[in-house]
C-alpha cells in the first residue's frame, strides 16, 4: 500500500464504521473521484457499502450533463448504487434570495441528505480537501470572522465526514494520474468572478511569496481555533441547558431574565444569543454579528417595549426585567 492509501487508511479508522453505508457525493471533479476511487478501495477491507450522488445544477450547459453521465458511468462500472438530481440553481437562487453559490451548497446538501434517508444510510462523504480548508479560512478571514470561521471546515459535522480534510489537491492528483484515473474539470474553477477562485489564484500564491508554509500554518492554526471553539460551544449548551428544559427540536419561543443572562462573560452572552437563535429557527442561518451586537445593547440598555426584528421572522423584544426572542412569521427550513 503506498503512503497515499496508508494515510487514507488511518484517517477512515476515525471517521467510518463496519457495516456502515455511505453516500459519496460526487461531482466528477479530481477531489471527488479520488474520493470514490479510495473508498471503493477500502470498502472492502473495511466492509462498509457505497452509494454515489450527483446533482446537475443545469448551470454549465452541455458541460453539466456530460459530467452527470461520467459520474454514473463509474458508478456503473464500480456497480454502485447511482442517485442524480438535476436542479436549474440559477432560479432557485432567487426563490432562496442568495447567490448562486449558496444556492448550490443548500440544495446540494438537501439532495445527500434526502438521498442519505432514502437509503437508509449512515454517513454522507465529502471530498473537501486541505486546500478547501485553507481557501475556507482565508475567506472568512477576508469577510471577517470569529473563531468558528477560523476553525474552517470540521472533518466530522454530524453525519457527514470528509476524509481528504488532511490531504492536499496535489496529492489527490498525483494518486489520480499514478492510477491513471479519469475525471472531470469545471471550467469554472479558473474564473475569477468568484471569491474564493481569487483567494486560490491570487491571494494564496502571494502570501506563499512571504511565507511558502502559509497553508501548512493556517491548517495548524485551524486545529488549535476548532479545539477552542469545541470548548466554548461546549460551556454554551451547558449554560443553555442548566436554564432551559428545552427537548430536542424547535420552539417558538425563548425568554432569557435579563439580569441572570448579563451575568455571563461577553465571548459567552454572544454565543448564547446564536444559541438562542438556533433553538427557534433551527439553524444559524441569517444572524449575523451586526444582529447579536444589536440584541446586546438591549440586553445592555433596556427599554421596555422596544422591539427588535432580526432575520428568519425572529423577533426580540424587552419586557419587563427579561428579553423574549420569538419566531413570527417564518416557519423553521
Amino acid at each position: 500500500m503506498d503512503i497515499f492509501l496508508k494515510k487514507i487508511d488511518k484517517i477512515l479508522n476515525s471517521l467510518v464504521r463496519s457495516g456502515d453505508k455511505v453516500v459519496v457525493g460526487v461531482s466528477g471533479g479530481a477531489d471527488s473521484i479520488a474520493l470514490l476511487q479510495t473508498l471503493y478501495e477500502f470498502s472492502q477491507l473495511k466492509n462498509f457499502q457505497l452509494v454515489v450522488a450527483h446533482i446537475n445544477h443545469m448551470a454549465r450547459g452541455k458541460d453539466a450533463f456530460d459530467d452527470a453521465r461520467f459520474v454514473r458511468d463509474m458508478a456503473d462500472k464500480l456497480q454502485l448504487p447511482f442517485f442524480l438530481k438535476e436542479v436549474d440553481v440559477q432560479e432557485e437562487r432567487l426563490k432562496l434570495k442568495t447567490s448562486f453559490q449558496d444556492a448550490g451548497r443548500i440544495i446540494r446538501y438537501r439532495f445527500l441528505n434526502e438521498t442519505l434517508a432514502a437509503v437508509e444510510g449512515d454517513k454522507i462523504a465529502l471530498g473537501h480537501t486541505a486546500d478547501d480548508q485553507v481557501e475556507t479560512i482565508l475567506i472568512n478571514i477576508v469577510r471577517g470572522s470569529g473563531l468558528k470561521g477560523l476553525a474552517g471546515i470540521p472533518q466530522v459535522r454530524g453525519n457527514i465526514v470528509r476524509p481528504f480534510l488532511q490531504i492536499y489537491r496535489k496529492e489527490i492528483e498525483t494518486y489520480l494520474e499514478e492510477k491513471r484515473i479519469a475525471y472531470r474539470n469545471d471550467s469554472s474553477n479558473s474564473e475569477n468572478k468568484y471569491l474564493r477562485n481569487r483567494i486560490r489564484h491570487e491571494l494564496i500564491p502571494h502570501l506563499e511569496s512571504f511565507n511558502p508554509g502559509i497553508k501548512k500554518n493556517l491548517t495548524e492554526m485551524s486545529g488549535i481555533a476548532e479545539e477552542d471553539d469545541f470548548l466554548l460551544s461546549q460551556m454554551t449548551l451547558d449554560v443553555f441547558n442548566q436554564k432551559f428544559q428545552i427537548q430536542k427540536g424547535i420552539v417558538d419561543e425563548i425568554s432569557w431574565s435579563i439580569d441572570d443572562f448579563r451575568l455571563h462573560p461577553l465571548a459567552l452572552r454572544k454565543r448564547l444569543v446564536r444559541e438562542t437563535f438556533n433553538r427557534i429557527t433551527g439553524d444559524m442561518q441569517g444572524i449575523t454579528a451586526y444582529h447579536v451586537q444589536q440584541i446586546l445593547n438591549l440586553f445592555d440598555f433596556p427599554k421596555t417595549g422596544k422591539v427588535l426584528n432580526i432575520p428568519r421572522g425572529v423577533e426580540v423584544s424587552c419586557t419587563y426585567g427579561s428579553m423574549k426572542f420569538e419566531r413570527k412569521n417564518e416557519k423553521p427550513a
